[in-house]
């Protein structure tokens, strides 16, 4: 009887394998994958950017090129629920897509669950159905890049297809093909009906780099104006973090885009349920505003409107809208609705732009421009009216303006005092720093971060790198260190394709990545994957494995392994906006296996290493994340 069975059971099977084969060779060998959120630019998309989009506009670009003619899967990730989305819902049932329900498409949480369902559904696909010969990634999150590169170990082609101005280059440049998408024409509408007055690019000189604000300083210079690297700035405001996750930081080449930009920020703050409450009671502070601006556009310079301060920008942006600056007394400036203003602030007076004749020609006007920049530290205000910025030609060239720095503070009177006494804070020698090199990259010597790169400049000079209690750090004289604090050793260049090197970098800044040896990654996660977390407290969790695993591994080695995954997105958090103390976590989806769930571990990981070394080493990415153990 049991046989009987079993031999109609591989009777269906068969039929059911002739079905899909015979399926596959009528409709075609490849599948298609369309990442929404990524098409839509983020959640706080714009209802004339949904209506410009089409799907099937897209398949039939796609159909055009020659490669494919039809598709035999084809999936849509966002969080159908969205009201938003009802017109796409009823133009994907009409071409037959499959709507993948992903909850991470919202304002509460980050892209990266839609990332990580798509990534397990084509690993799946391409394992289960062989017959899948080219699979088509509508997207160009440079994410993806490790993904193409697993189902080309597979035997697969891979096509990117997406935005020319928002594609990936090392996504693209690891597939077998690139379909352009045609650009949506609502951003073209929206700049070209802004005010003519503001001031063309040309009329102004190229002050990038320049600007004065440590942040963008820190990611656009330092880390070459990496999208990743922006998003991953440790001190960036919550607001904010959910803004850029929905908005693209990116380059602009005319002020009418910046000016169109910062109004979609505005315009952010205003759909998102949380800053919309600020923006009816208190206002939301300037400071904040500028961070995302200075984050979104990644070359920002009020100047090429004639402007010196941010201040007078906003003013600018907000004529002729429902948003307008407010002082609050006593001193307090915050962006608010002009209908709702706080209790007792005044309303700032719109400002046209200062249509430049603005001509900035020399290196002393370039230095007034940042002086007059509220952020800069009175200290390297001085500073740079004596020390030129400059691009520098090599790590050398780098070196020495640094070291010129630092005897600069020795030789000022005021610094100089400061140095005998408490020695200078790290942050304000990181803002000379980047102000005198705009392009400075420590990770040319190996050193991912500033106190590293510190500790080596100060090496056999008089100069040295001193925490003080309990967690200070300063530039002090050697022979005047402060009271109770130590001198931090000094370092040597370090070989920057090191696995050394590559932990470090992984350890710097959100989202951060301990990863543990490799036997502890693979037992953890195998645990993990047999024995799946359902609302669970991180604590219980973390008994539970070392106790399953029969103490072979540390409790420290599984809370980093716990953390690595929920960084990824493959382990959930409820309820949101609570200390991790206080959630429940979930794994993601039970049918993730083993090989997924190290496969969506690396290609994150991989990716921060891409935004820091775009040319990392793949072989000790291995020694770090092997692929199989």
């Amino acid at each position: 009887m049991v046989q009987h069975n079993y031999n109609e059971l591989l009777a269906i099977r068969r039929q059911l394998r002739e079905i899909i084969n015979y399926s596959e060779c009528k409709i075609g060998k490849s599948a298609i994958f369309y990442d929404i959120e990524n098409l839509l630019r983020g959640y706080n998309f714009s209802q004339e950017l949904l209506e410009s989009l089409s799907l099937k506009e897209i398949a039939n670009t796609i159909r055009k090129t020659g490669k494919i003619d039809q598709f035999a899967v084809q999936k849509a990730y966002a969080n159908w629920s969205d009201p938003r989305l009802k017109t796409m819902r009823v133009e994907i049932n009409e071409l037959g897509i499959d709507p993948i329900q992903v909850f991470g498409f919202s304002r509460e949480r980050t892209k990266n669950a839609a990332d990580i369902q798509l990534v397990i559904d084509a690993i799946n696909l391409a394992n289960l159905r062989p017959s899948i010969d080219t699979f088509v990634i509508v997207s160009g999150d440079g994410g993806f890049a490790s993904l193409a590169k697993y189902l080309h170990e597979c035997g697969k082609k891979v096509i990117c297809c997406a935005y020319k101005s928002s594609a990936s280059k090392t996504f693209q440049s690891v597939c077998d093909g690139f379909v352009e998408i045609v650009e949506p024409d609502v951003d073209r509408r929206y700049t070209t009906n802004l005010s003519s007055s503001v001031t063309n690019q040309s009329d102004v000189p190229d002050l990038q780099n320049t600007h004065s604000n440590d942040l963008t300083k820190k990611m656009a210079s330092s880390l070459g104006n990496n999208q990743l690297a922006v998003k991953e700035y440790r001190g960036l405001d919550p607001r904010n973090a959910r803004l850029i996750n929905e908005i693209n930081p990116r380059k602009t080449a005319f002020v009418e885009e910046s000016v169109a930009l910062t109004q979609e920020i505005l315009n952010w703050y205003a759909n998102d349920q949380t800053c919309q409450k600020e923006l009816l009671k208190a206002g939301i502070h300037l400071s904040i505003v500028e961070q995302a601006v200075r984050l979104v556009i990644l070359e920002f310079q009020t100047a090429k409107f004639g402007f010196r301060k941010f201040i007078e920008y906003m003013q600018y942006i907000c004529k002729s809208t429902k948003f307008c600056v407010a002082r609050v007394p006593p001193s307090k400036v915050v962006i608010a609705l002009r209908d709702s203003i706080p209790e007792k602030s005044q309303i700032l007076p719109d400002l046209d732009s200062k249509e430049s004749n603005l001509v900035v020609t020399s290196s002393q006007t370039i230095r007034n421009q940042l002086q007059g920049y509220d952020g800069l530290d009175p200290r390297n205000a001085r500073l740079i009216n004596q020390i030129e910025p400059r691009k520098t030609a090599s790590a050398e060239e780098s070196v020495a303006l640094t070291q010129e720095i630092l005897n600069w503070y020795a030789n000022d009177q005021t610094c100089q005092k400061e140095l005998l006494k408490a020695g200078i804070h790290l942050s304000i020698v990181e803002q000379a720093v980047r102000y005198v090199i705009p392009e400075v990259q420590t990770i040319q010597l190996g050193l991912p971060k500033f106190i590293e790169y510190m500790q080596y400049i100060c090496k056999s000079t008089k100069f040295c790198v001193a925490r003080v209690p309990p967690s200070k750090v300063v530039i002090a004289l050697r022979d005047s260190i402060p009271k109770e604090s130590e001198v931090l050793p000094d370092l040597d260049v370090r070989e920057i394709h090191s696995v050394d090197t590559y932990r470090a970098i992984l350890t710097m800044s959100s989202p951060i990545y301990r990863i543990p040896p490799a036997t502890e990654l693979y037992t953890i996660t195998n645990w993990i994957v047999e024995h799946p977390i359902y609302k669970a407290d991180l604590g219980t969790i973390i008994e539970d494995i070392v106790a399953g695993l029969n103490g072979e591994v540390s409790s420290d080695v599984v809370k980093q392994t716990l953390s690595c995954f929920l960084t990824v997105g493959l382990l959930m958090r409820e309820p949101l906006g609570v200390p991790t103390s206080e959630q429940k976590l979930s794994w993601q989806d039970s049918n993730v296996s083993l090989e997924v769930a190290i496969y969506a571990l690396r290609s994150k990981v991989a990716q921060k290493l891409a935004n820091v070394i775009p040319d990392y080493s793949e072989e000790l990415l291995q020694q770090i994340i092997p692929t199989v153990l």
